[in-house]
């Protein structure tokens, strides 16, 4: 329970990082940020290590009355709830759901009910190389088939000069889209990368008028390990070291 708990306030920060974050070359009829500040937003998806399935009901504050899900006709149990950001996140218990499947949903605030059925995205299977400083960023994934929308959030940090900066964004890729490079003209401000991290995201959505959006997507991400992080002196800062140290104690 507890590697669940921390898998879903994992993807709850996801969420909330990926509506910060502006888009490249967005397709017309969709805008993230638009879409994750419905007043009702249902996410599923499913995890590539164990066959659970994360399934929430995000709800503003403002919409009154209580919460409730059904996946395939099978009422789901809550897990629990809790107020951030003007929002109030609902966690629930749902039966595992196979990537690539298609499945029924159907949910209830207050008096606002809608149901219908979306197809789970499918399983990445993805090659993140080792980090360079010094060069582009290829990698590649495979999909056995489109998603309706395919994203990469990429992030890194280190020195510039005397002070900390991050290098973030979010690109909107092509469905269709089974390899990126990122040019190292986007990390080239910085004089060492100490953190950094890549998340694709396969999302299949339906909307219910303009207050509600389900969502449900696949994800497959890379965190640079501490000790293959790179610096254009190519050895590891050294208070990142002492880190490094006192975790491996």
């Amino acid at each position: 329970m507890k590697r669940l708990l921390v898998i879903l306030v994992a993807v709850l920060a996801g969420l909330v990082l990926f509506s910060c974050k502006s888009s490249t070359s967005p397709e017309d009829d969709f805008d993230i940020d638009v879409e994750l500040d419905r007043d009702i937003l249902v996410a599923f998806s499913s995890y590539d290590d164990f066959e659970e399935t994360f399934a929430s009901i995000t709800v503003k504050e403002d919409v009154d009355g209580d919460v409730s899900l059904k996946v395939n006709g099978v009422e789901a149990e809550l897990d629990f709830s809790y107020p951030a950001m003007g929002k109030v996140f609902h966690y629930f218990y749902i039966d595992y759901i196979e990537f690539g499947s298609t499945f029924d949903y159907e949910f209830q605030v207050g008096d606002i009910h809608h149901s219908g059925s979306i197809k789970h995205p499918d399983r990445y299977n993805a090659n993140f190389p080792e980090f360079d400083i010094n060069k582009d960023y290829t990698f590649d994934w495979t999909l056995r088939s489109n998603p309706q929308y395919q994203f990469l959030d990429y992030a890194l940090d280190g020195e510039a000069g005397n002070d900390w900066k991050v290098v973030y964004d979010t690109v909107t890729l092509k469905p269709s889209a089974r390899s990126y490079t990122l040019k190292k003209s986007i990390w080239n401000s910085l004089d060492t990368v100490e953190y950094m991290d890549f998340y694709l995201i396969a999302n299949n959505m339906n909307r219910h008028g303009t207050r509600s959006t389900v969502y449900a997507y696949s994800e497959a991400y890379k965190e640079e390990d501490w000790e293959e992080w790179k610096t254009n002196k190519e050895i590891v800062p050294k208070g990142l070291q002492l880190l490094v140290n006192k975790h491996m104690k």
